[in-house]
């Protein structure tokens, strides 16, 4: 990201905190003035005049804004995910705590190894949840952290620990247990979920947790690498 990039995000993010815009959902909405998610929100800034309906309707919207950002798609993704799956309230402040949080880094920031450390931080709350497939998770969070110090791990070390909690994940009783073992964020969300009681407010709390939890790791992870 250049200095220009990270200072349009911060100030284009904290203009959508303060119109009230951030809603879930939708990536556009306009029932009034226009409310989209926080992608949603960075692509109406992004293509002006853009309707809600356009917006909404538009194909590679989170590539769009990392292309336009300076930032990996794949952080736009998990930028939408941890959005929805947060509580509102703290939803919004997450679009301004990871803007906030690009703004602040170096240039020539490294972001294969912020790649690595960001899935240990979603692997730890994976591991948390993950009952007899612990030790897979913990397989695949070690390769990680080992590739975040800069260690080149080899397609093969990779591909097994890919085996092996796909083998595990296939015997257990869970089946999102295998994704949230390989890496992505709404896994190890769903995997809180799935713990927890079968009492629809225990799910909620879990779930919400989970992704708090996911959020001060993931603004770590960043920070660190």
């Amino acid at each position: 990201m250049t200095p220009e990039q990270k200072a349009e995000f911060l100030d284009q993010s904290r203009k959508h905190f303060e119109a009230d815009m951030l809603i879930k959902g939708a990536y556009g909405r306009a029932n009034g003035p226009f409310k989209g998610c926080s992608v949603g929100c960075h692509l109406y800034h992004i293509l002006p005049g853009a309707t809600a309906e356009l917006v909404d309707g538009i194909d590679s919207k989170h590539a769009l804004v990392a292309e336009h950002y300076g930032y990996p798609e794949w952080l736009a993704h998990l930028q939408d995910c941890v959005f929805e799956g947060l509580p509102d309230g703290e939803n919004r402040r997450w679009h301004v705590q990871l803007a906030e949080t690009l703004a602040a880094l170096p240039d020539g920031y490294d972001w294969q190894t912020a790649l690595h450390r960001v899935h240990v931080a979603l692997l730890r709350v994976s591991y948390l949840h993950a009952g007899d497939l612990r030790a897979v998770v913990e397989r695949v969070m070690g390769l990680h952290q080992r590739a975040a110090a800069g260690e080149d791990i080899c397609v093969d070390q990779w591909s097994a620990a890919k085996s092996a909690a796909k083998s595990a994940a296939e015997s257990a009783a869970e089946s999102a247990a295998w994704s949230a073992a390989w890496s992505a964020a709404w896994s190890a969300a769903i995997a809180a979920w799935s713990a927890a009681s079968a009492a629809s407010a225990a799910k909620s709390a879990a779930w919400s947790a989970a992704y708090q939890e996911i959020r001060d790791g993931v603004l770590r992870a960043l920070e660190a690498a």
